[in-house]
């Protein structure tokens, strides 16, 4: 059963659940997609990179965004190869990007990182001086999609 999931708690969930997002760009006149770790909060995606390259390049040409998580729930065979399945759960984001600026906001979004990756080590709080080698960048969405195959007898 293909359904849309609308109900935000629904789509919070598949998002803190993923651990890898693909993030689409237009880099250098072409498609580019990058999968990352990345942390869901106030409604935005927050990720860290580099001082350089081309995904960095894409993002300050302040063009828009794409970015993916999915959930893989079970593969369907069938006695027909053309009618395989998969019971999956999805969400598309389409928004803008933009590098943090102010290192308390950059602190913060590397500490929701860490509270999402690192919940079960113990680790000292990331140094002031750490945020001089690392961009934090965050996406803002301007439309969030959510759909769902699964079967008909789970609900949403």
């Amino acid at each position: 059963m293909k359904i849309w999931i609308e109900d935000k708690d629904q789509i919070r969930g598949i998002l803190d659940r993923a651990l890898v997002g693909r993030l689409g760009l237009i880099a250098d006149e072409e498609p580019y997609i990058v999968p990352l770790n990345f942390a869901w909060a106030n409604d935005r995606i927050y990720f860290h990179t580099g001082l350089e390259g081309r995904k960095l390049v894409a993002i300050s040409a302040d063009r828009p965004v794409c970015f993916e998580v999915d959930e893989l729930l079970e593969i369907v065979p069938n006695e027909q190869a053309c009618l395989f399945t998969a019971y999956y759960r999805s969400v598309i984001i389409t928004g803008t990007a933009r590098l943090l600026e102010d290192d308390s906001e950059k602190m913060r979004a590397i500490e929701l990182l860490l509270e999402k990756y690192a919940a079960d080590a113990s680790y000292a709080p990331p140094p002031e001086h750490a945020l001089a080698i690392v961009n934090v960048c965050e996406i803002t969405p301007s439309q969030i999609t959510a759909k769902a195959n699964l079967p008909d007898t789970e609900p949403g």
